[in-house]
């Protein structure tokens, strides 16, 4: 159950808009942090050293190897977060996990998205 600290819709697009910017500047840092590791002109082993440690720091659920892929499926997930936000029934969720505020944030997405769920967003 998601709890929403208004009883508006509006409420339930400020608290996804919130949370959209959460993942927002996590993603800008890890793109950041691994242009920068490019950058470096370091060995291989050295190289997958620091994407493996870079992986764990945030917490993304793929292989070194699938790490530019995991950027990109977060890229088009915020296209769609977005374009949930103006047609709640339109969206393709991906399974890409960053921090905790990626979790809520497909959560909220599945429970907007499918009209077959049991899943209850509580306003007060």
């Amino acid at each position: 159950m998601i709890v929403v600290k208004d009883n508006s819709f509006m409420g339930i697009i400020q608290e996804l808009l919130s949370i959209h910017n959460e993942c927002d500047a996590c993603l800008n840092s890890l793109l950041s942090e691994y242009t920068s590791i490019i950058n470096e002109n370091l060995s291989k082993k050295r190289y997958r050293e620091r994407i493996d440690l870079l992986c764990k720091k945030y917490n993304v659920s793929f292989r070194i190897n699938d790490l530019e892929r995991a950027i990109e499926d977060t890229k088009n997930l915020r296209k769609k977060a977005l374009k949930t936000m103006l047609d709640p029934c339109d969206i393709e969720v991906l399974s890409l996990k960053l921090e905790d505020s990626m979790e809520t944030m497909l959560f909220i997405l599945r429970a907007i998205s499918d009209s077959d769920s049991n899943i209850v967003i509580k306003l007060f």
